[in-house]
């Protein structure tokens, strides 16, 4: 009989020590997958941050043509 109790005593300890096993594992998971998706955020905001001062400092084809069309000597004369 105290035998049986033992034992049934220990079964619900395991199985409560499993069971905290599981949430905690979950939990775990749930952080890295929040953190992953932080991450790529961020790494979505960066990349965007990028382009945008890419396209601000890279010159438009336009501009590119006009100054090949018309170069600065032709504005200002020639020093010489």
């Amino acid at each position: 009989m105290h035998y049986e109790k033992k034992q049934r005593r220990d079964q619900e300890t395991d199985d409560k020590q499993l069971e905290r096993q599981m949430k905690n594992s979950s939990q775990a998971k749930r952080q890295r997958e929040q953190k992953t998706d932080d991450e790529q955020l961020e790494q979505q905001v960066k990349n965007a941050f990028r382009q945008r001062r890419r396209r601000q400092r890279s010159p438009s084809l336009y501009a590119i043509a006009l100054r090949d069309e018309f170069p600065a000597e032709s504005y200002h004369g020639r020093i010489g």
